[in-house]
């Protein structure tokens, strides 16, 4: 807070703890907390490096989430192939005879691939599909990484670019790409509870949890890098609910904006709750009308990751479909089907099948418990946002700011399920195929803040109505 706010509020404490004296361990209470609240962009980013460090030591090579198909689409990038083309070699998890997009990839990453493959990964590449390319250039498919921009892969593009100009063996390659994925993560975690001004310290908490940091810290992939600039995102919006902002300030949130559309198209949504910062800055200045600079900003940023979903899906849509499972012919029949009535009921169905059930990515049929206490945790947000809203008094800038952000969060989950089913579901199973709690986690930190903020009002509630009675 800052101004006349943060006086009024330092002002009003100084009148409380004189006429109410505290006691000596409450005291020593408030100063650690204070302390934690000064420090805790340190602690949080220290705790990042030391716990996904530890993640990335117990780690064996080739144990992340598709792994080798992140791989091939991030060296096929520093070699000029920002879009896919067809490629004739198959991988276990592109296995048909038509349908294979990839690009150029370093014929290493095959043969080093295979020297720590235990079969986790389907996406590596089969050897006896390979054909010899030009130099040590080989074309390798990623179906399923292949609409992935090159801004996800910002922080291993680098790695590998430098690895390759040192002539770096390519195991050297793929360690220094999760080590520079990492401090990137921290870097924006520091950010992102720097910028609070409060709530620090449960947001800290809540980025430091395991299974956020499991992978998500370090591993090569387009989710890593994802996730961190989403959480920094949602703690630059959020300063807005409480705090005076700048122009220049709004500029830097559109900017980081425009990063979250351009990293994964499927958090694009997301990208809309910078419009409430206007209105939000309209309550904290007290203004009578929103400031149209701010407005002009926030808007202009989010038109820009409009035109950018636009004009990326365009040049990649052909392609988006995982062809061992639904074909393309396939894949544009069911978008054709979701324009009329029964067609569009039946995908809903079977997103509703698959929620309820907790379908997961492996295990087709049955449930999987993570999703399904996903998806309670997710109900439970709601309830506890309802009953706060029922229980505000006044305007509570931050319940705005928590339903926009749950309401957002739940559509993303809903383009998830029906791109999923589109491009990835078996059609003679039920339900929709693919789901996994890893997409989940970039709205974990704004689901935190909504149901904390909300969790505060009702608590808030619950003693006036004590003290009334």
């Amino acid at each position: 807070m800052n101004g006349k706010h943060r006086d009024g509020v330092r002002a009003d404490a100084s009148a409380v703890a004189t006429e109410m004296p505290s006691p000596a361990g409450h005291s020593r209470v408030r100063a650690i907390l204070a302390w934690l609240r000064r420090f805790m962009p340190l602690l949080t980013a220290l705790g990042t490096l030391l716990m996904g460090g530890f993640f990335l030591a117990r780690t064996p090579v080739g144990h992340t989430p598709d792994v080798w198909s992140h791989v091939y689409r991030i060296s096929s990038i520093t070699h000029g192939d920002l879009l896919a083309h067809p490629v004739h070699s198959r991988s276990f998890l592109h296995n048909v005879g038509e349908g294979a997009v990839g690009g150029r990839v370093d014929r290493a990453w095959v043969d080093y691939g295979w020297s720590v493959f235990d079969g986790y990964d389907a996406s590596i590449a089969l050897r006896e599909s390979v054909e010899p390319g030009p130099g040590d250039l080989v074309d390798l498919p990623f179906n399923n990484t292949a609409t992935n921009s090159p801004v996800s892969y910002a922080p291993q593009i680098l790695a590998f670019g430098i690895g390759g100009i040192l002539h770096l063996p390519v195991s050297a390659i793929y360690r220094a790409a999760e080590v520079c994925m990492l401090l990137v993560y921290s870097l924006c975690m520091f950010l992102g509870v720097r910028v609070l001004t409060r709530w620090r310290i449960g947001v800290g908490l809540t980025m430091l949890l395991p299974p956020l940091l499991f992978r998500s810290s370090f591993a090569i992939s387009a989710d890593s890098f994802t996730q961190a600039v989403v959480f920094l995102f949602t703690c630059m919006v959020f300063r807005s609910v409480y705090e005076k902002v700048s122009h220049r300030y709004c500029i830097l949130l559109g900017a980081v904006g425009l990063v979250v559309a351009m990293s994964k198209f499927i958090y694009m949504p997301l990208v809309l709750v910078m419009l409430l910062v206007p209105l939000l800055q309209k309550w904290v200045r007290g203004l009578d009308r929103v400031n149209r600079l701010d407005l002009a900003s926030t808007a202009g940023f989010g038109v820009l990751s409009l035109v950018w979903m636009g004009i990326w899906m365009r040049g990649n849509g052909w392609y988006a479909t995982a062809p061992m499972f639904v074909s393309y012919q396939a894949m544009q029949s069911r978008r054709h089907d979701l324009l009329i009535p029964g067609g569009l009921g039946d995908a809903i169905c079977r997103i509703v099948w698959a929620i309820l059930h907790g379908q997961s990515n492996n295990m087709v049929q049955g449930g999987s418990r993570s999703i399904i206490l996903a998806w309670a945790g997710t109900a439970l947000l709601v309830v506890i946002l309802v009953l706060a809203t029922l229980a505000r008094t006044g305007s509570n800038p931050d319940l705005v700011f928590s339903w926009c952000f749950t309401l957002l969060g739940l559509g993303v989950l809903a383009l998830t399920y029906l791109a999923l089913w589109l491009q990835y579901s078996n059609p003679g199973l039920p339900g929709v195929q693919g789901m996994q709690l890893r997409y989940f986690f970039p709205l974990a930190l704004g689901c935190a803040l909504a149901a904390l903020t909300s969790a505060r009002t009702l608590l808030f509630w619950f003693r006036n109505r004590r003290r009334v009675k």
